[in-house]
């Protein structure tokens, strides 16, 4: 049952501490769009923070002390064929299932600070980190979105989950598009952010060179160097992105990864490279000859969901961002989606707002999948 929402109840200082921290702290929402938007890393790279190594040392050990306490109360693994893969889960288990997949370069974290207002509305939240994201490894063998997809199944079976709405954000709605092609029995709906509706080789093959690079690329994420302790990598991290209250770095000790050399590094140069996205000559050199790629990429390329909706018969939550330059246009394909099939698809378009628009939204965005859900 689907319930109106209020303010969470607070079962512990731990609780209350987490709700302040990232419900109702702002700079959470800065951190995070800075951190995951490509369009907003690149206006802070070059802001070094003045912090002494006594007080990150303080930081570290608070943060660090949370981080090891959500992930005991929300924190789960699920071994699959492909992976031994990490979830974030919030809410009952007699509650909705909703699963999320998350983001290029996010962490189930993205969701922290909805998870509240969502499990409040009576859902069980359950956001998945799928290869190389968060503390997921990146598998030895090659995999597709399509193992990913499984990975998710596998996950439902492990937690008895017959059915659940299944969303996801930017390469997360092309996850839960290609869960829908091959488990249309699981879902019960589908909740697309900005993503899985555009079949991405055909508009790569649109673009120009540097098109492509502007919109897709990466490579403006700052590097940030290894650490010979857990510390030293955090101080290192918070000496360039902006300084905050200890729950905002949640998600940066979810990446953190500890080498065979002893080095600990910050996750993302590696994903990059297993992306095929390593630097700009890489990631255009996935762009024009596809057949080249990293099968994840390959397999992300060349999802069709034209093809894939084809026949839909499951109620579709699109979240469609509209801002100047916008680098993700959907909209077009949103509207042919609706126009097939009515009332099965509901379109919602965020006028101003860029491609992380739960964040920069979450009390719309909670608001707009609490009403579909309930339908």
């Amino acid at each position: 049952m689907i319930r109106d929402r209020g303010a969470p109840e607070k079962k512990s200082a731990k609780d209350y501490l987490h709700y302040q921290l990232i419900m109702k702290q702002p700079l959470f929402f800065k951190y995070l769009c800075t951190l995951f938007l490509t369009v907003l890393a690149a206006s802070v790279v070059s802001q070094e923070v003045k912090i002494s190594e006594s007080e990150g040392l303080e930081l570290y050990k608070k943060s660090k002390e949370l981080y090891m306490d959500y992930e005991k109360n929300h924190g789960g693994w699920v071994q699959t064929q492909n992976v031994n893969m990490h979830y974030l889960q919030w809410g009952k288990e007699n509650s909705i299932p909703f699963i999320w997949a998350i983001g290029t370069y996010s962490s189930a974290y993205e969701l922290s600070a909805t998870s509240s207002d969502l499990v409040e509305a009576g859902l069980r939240v359950i956001a998945v980190d799928y290869y190389g994201h968060g503390p997921t490894e990146i598998p030895e063998h090659d995999v597709s979105i399509y193992h990913a997809a499984d990975d998710i199944a596998t996950l439902m079976d492990s937690l008895g989950i017959e059915k659940a709405y299944i969303g996801g954000w930017s390469r997360g709605g092309y996850v839960a598009t290609a869960f829908y092609s091959e488990y249309p029995d699981k879902v019960m709906g589908l909740v697309l952010g900005d993503g899985g509706l555009v079949h991405i080789q055909s508009d790569l093959d649109s673009k120009t060179d540097n098109e492509i690079l502007d919109k897709y690329s990466s490579s403006h994420f700052p590097k940030i160097e290894p650490g010979d302790s857990e510390y030293l990598l955090f101080y290192n991290h918070v000496k360039i992105w902006p300084a905050g209250p200890p729950a905002v770095y949640l998600d940066l000790f979810s990446k953190i990864r500890q080498e065979k050399n002893g080095n600990w590094i910050f996750n993302l140069d590696r994903l990059r490279q297993w992306l095929g996205e390593g630097s700009r000559e890489q990631h255009l050199e996935s762009a024009r000859r596809p057949s080249r790629a990293p099968m994840f990429q390959r397999s992300l390329f060349a999802l069709n969901p034209q093809i894939i909706y084809r026949n839909l018969n499951v109620p579709v939550l699109v979240f469609d961002p509209v801002s100047e330059n916008d680098p993700f246009p959907m909209t077009k394909y949103a509207r042919d989606l609706k126009e097939r099939y009515g009332n099965l698809v509901t379109h919602k378009i965020y006028e101003n707002t860029g491609h992380g628009f739960f964040l920069e939204k979450p009390e719309q965005f909670v608001k707009d999948v609490v009403k579909f859900v309930s339908r």
